[in-house]
């Protein structure tokens, strides 16, 4: 079978993708997206210098990184789209909260940023993740881009720093 039939399968097939990445985590290989690498590196240096252990979380459509790297005081996960964080708001507060890759598919972000800051105790973290410069992943929709990100942050009164490829000065979202 030539190359280029391996690889156009491998790219359609979710699960064998999948399977693939997974035992290529088990021998050691490095699996993280390459347009993440930086954005996970900078968001865990900053959850490194606020004491994470002493942290209560709460990560919307949850993901192993977070909890791979950090033991946080308490951790809790949501899983989008059942979790709607544009109508639903859960009956506690965080000193942290994490979306990673879900605001650029949310019909209502605006709604999901007023949310965000309810759940959030004050002088508490809000670390958002959205991509750049990656093709658009329709799961289940995809709508926002990262310059929208940043609009409904300041919308939502939550101050934020821009994670990317300039050194910008500044701090990640705080309450």
């Amino acid at each position: 079978m030539p190359m280029k039939s391996l690889l156009q399968r491998y790219l359609a097939d979710d699960s064998l993708r999948f399977r693939i990445k997974n035992l290529a985590s088990r021998v050691g290989f490095d699996t993280t997206d390459w347009l993440r690498v930086i954005m996970y590196r900078r968001c865990f240096s900053f959850i490194e210098n606020i004491r994470p252990e002493t942290l209560d979380v709460l990560e919307i459509s949850g993901g192993s990184q977070w909890r791979r790297k950090f033991k946080f005081g308490s951790y809790t996960s949501t899983d989008f789209p059942e979790f709607d964080i544009c109508a639903e708001v859960l009956d506690r507060q965080f000193d942290l909260i994490i979306a990673d890759q879900v605001f650029e598919h949310l019909t209502w972000p605006m709604r999901a940023g007023r949310n965000v800051h309810a759940m959030l105790r004050p002088g508490g973290y809000f670390i958002i993740a959205t991509p750049f410069l990656v093709r658009v992943h329709e799961v289940p929709i995809e709508l926002q881009s990262l310059d929208r990100a940043g609009s409904v942050l300041s919308a939502a009164r939550i101050r934020f720093w821009r994670v990317g490829y300039q050194n910008v000065p500044g701090e990640i979202g705080s309450a």
